[in-house]
């Protein structure tokens, strides 16, 4: 804290010594500006001033900044990429065992959609989170992928919580599974045609995709895991999936994909308020591409989302 006047500059937040002196300065009449500055993922940073240039740190230790060494520096500027491989290498082991039909809840088989919403502040931390306490507290679980349903129900397992969609006999179509570390999955079972085959229709994809994108944002949000948060969406065993589509008012079905796995590029979001229809975008794109279409028709020539909720 740096006082000046009747004025307080408080940075990182105003608590405990901080927080009366500030109080102090208010009594008096002064004012107290607070100063909060987000944890930056893409560390290290240098500060140049007056031809010195200088790299800073803090520790969990101690509020107060210092200079790292150079061990330090070094873990710094290594740090990123390896989480950033830490969060693929947790997708693509997730995709695996999905294909290989080891989910929380049993799933029939055939094409899957997959959809991973991963808080990164989680993974750099290697948080693990209260689920259980938490939502005997009240607080709202991510819903199965399939969305809302009278059948959803929901129960504890070693990696979290799972909320499954049940039905009375079969296995249930979709489950969100909520990870201790943040990571929320949702799966869902495409269609099949006459043939027994996997489809999808874009459109009830994209909804249901946009819809669950929200409400797993809004779960993370509630649990406090931070930002930046990475969404990532994938088809598992789709080598023989079509896309089912209606150009004429009657449904056609594409050539069949020929791939057992698609996992689309992720998208980056640095904010729970954000726009989820036009972030989504680009990967609807390339999912319309995989079965020939030029992009996806979802959206009018400014980008926007025309889809009815």
């Amino acid at each position: 804290m740096e006082i000046t006047g009747k004025v307080a500059v408080v940075t990182g937040g105003a608590s405990g010594l901080g927080a009366a002196t500030a109080r102090m300065i208010v009594e008096e009449g002064g004012h107290v500006i607070i100063v909060r500055i987000p944890r930056s993922y893409n560390a290290p940073h240098r500060v140049v001033r007056d031809r010195v240039n200088q790299f800073w740190a803090r520790s969990s230790a101690s509020p107060k900044k210092y200079e790292p060494n150079v061990e330090e520096l070094r873990r710094l500027f290594t740090d990123p990429p390896y989480l950033a491989d830490r969060i693929q290498s947790f997708r693509t082991d997730r995709l695996a065992k999905i294909g290989a039909g080891q989910t929380p809840i049993p799933l029939a088989a055939g094409g899957k959609v997959v959809l991973h919403v991963i808080p990164l502040p989680s993974f750099a931390d290697s948080r693990l989170l209260d689920i259980v306490s938490a939502v005997a507290a009240g607080y709202q679980v991510p819903l199965p992928l399939d969305g809302p349903s009278g059948l959803n129900q929901h129960s504890v397992n070693l990696e979290g919580l799972v909320n499954y969609a049940g039905r009375p006999t079969d296995p249930p179509l979709s489950y969100a599974q909520f990870f201790r570390s943040g990571a929320i999955e949702g799966v869902s079972e495409l269609g099949r045609n006459d043939e027994g085959n996997s489809y999808f229709v874009g459109r009830l994809l994209a909804k249901k995709i946009v819809f669950a994108v929200r409400q797993y944002l809004d779960v993370l949000k509630s649990f406090e895991t931070g930002l930046p948060v990475y969404v990532f969406l994938s088809l598992c065993e789709v080598d023989e999936c079509v896309f089912r589509h209606a150009p004429e008012g009657f449904p056609v079905e594409t050539s069949p994909l020929r791939r057992n796995i698609v996992a689309l590029p992720e998208v980056y979001i640095d904010s729970f308020s954000v726009d989820v229809p036009v972030a989504m975008r680009p990967v609807f794109n390339i999912l319309w591409n995989a079965f020939g279409f030029l992009q996806c028709d979802l959206y009018d020539q400014q980008g926007r989302w025309i889809v009815e909720a």
